[in-house]
């Protein structure tokens, strides 16, 4: 299952299957990345479990003002699995593809604030709000 199997793996009385399974005490930061719509996934920051969704959590998508319950299985739990992988983000009102060099992170926090993306013709920071994962760059960290 990628780079994302040793969150997967939990022992959450609510699940039917273990191995994607995924706990609050889990996550390392609070700012994470869930799937919204079209299988795309955008950064959100959880508000806590759900009361709706077994194994879900709540969570605030930033860019799009949203809160909303989601699946355990809909999130990539560890910003820091997105060094050295693909990533869409937007730049002038325009989508663009780039690799995570590093991220930026609050002093004593695992929370990101911006990442350091290099594209074909440069390397720019880029706030965290304007990165997103399409279904496939998703993909690729699941696999």
């Amino acid at each position: 299952m990628g780079r994302l199997k040793n969150f997967l793996t939990s022992s959450n009385s609510k699940c039917k299957d273990t191995t994607k399974c995924l706990k609050l005490s889990d996550i390392k930061s609070k700012f994470i990345f869930a799937m919204m719509d079209k299988g795309n996934y955008y950064p959100c920051l959880i508000l806590g479990e759900a009361t709706i969704i077994k194994n879900g959590f709540k969570v605030y998508f930033l860019r799009q003002d949203v809160e909303t319950e989601i699946p355990s299985t809909n999130l990539i739990p560890d910003p820091d699995v997105l060094k050295e992988s693909e990533v869409s983000y937007v730049e002038n009102s325009h989508v663009k593809i780039g690799v995570v060099m590093c991220l930026d992170k609050v002093k004593y926090s695992h929370t990101p604030t911006s990442f350091l993306i290099q594209s074909k013709n440069k390397c720019a920071w880029i706030p965290l709000p304007r990165v997103f994962l399409t279904k496939e760059q998703a993909s690729a960290l699941l696999l």
